[in-house]
């Protein structure tokens, strides 16, 4: 009741993801802004086809926050040589530390970097880590900026079943969406997919 209020009582309201559209008050005062950088875009490389030679670079590239289900991931992938794992940005030094402590080699860590590094960064990623767990109703209604990252650039992208974000990565022949509370046998499943 409140919500509607508050867009009632507006001129417009943007959102960064139709998804969104799920749990808000009806309203034609909606404007979906799609949150993408174009001169990242431009200055990054698209991918013509799926890479064929290993080691696979899965990266996740921006705020790391969804240590869980990233350790989840590191855990499943720990030191196998068809991957290597990378993690750039804020945050994401916790989870350097638990691969340090879990002698994890297949896997790199870059801290913050600046907005002009992104399309340095996005160039070595070969699938993009897109996971950020379900269940919740921000999750599974968001769109991220990988996703962005993922259509502009044919890039794959690793999603969390049952999310906005999953379906509309299916939908482009982009996305190989997961369960996030079982990630057993993901290494095998994510070649099966990728070739």
């Amino acid at each position: 009741y409140r919500m509607k209020k508050i867009v009632d009582a507006s001129r417009l309201t943007t959102l960064s993801s139709e998804g969104f559209l799920k749990f808000l008050p009806k309203s034609e005062k909606y404007r979906i802004i799609y949150s993408y950088n174009m001169s990242i875009i431009r200055e990054s490389n698209v991918t013509d086809e799926f890479k064929k030679r290993w080691p696979i670079n899965i990266g996740f590239i921006g705020n790391v926050r969804f240590n869980e289900i990233n350790q989840k991931l590191i855990k499943e992938l720990a030191n196998d040589s068809r991957f290597h794992m990378q993690y750039f940005g804020t945050g994401s030094e916790k989870l350097e530390v638990f691969a340090r402590e879990n002698f994890i080699n297949n896997i790199t860590f870059s801290g913050g970097f600046d907005l002009e590094e992104t399309p340095k960064y996005l160039n070595e990623i070969d699938i993009l880590n897109n996971l950020f767990g379900n269940k919740n109703i921000a999750l599974d209604t968001a769109l991220s900026i990988r996703m962005y990252y993922a259509l502009f650039l044919n890039k794959p992208n690793i999603t969390t079943d049952d999310t906005f974000t999953a379906t509309e990565a299916n939908k482009f022949g982009l996305g190989f969406s997961v369960n996030p509370e079982n990630l057993k046998g993901i290494g095998d499943e994510l070649m099966d997919w990728y070739n």
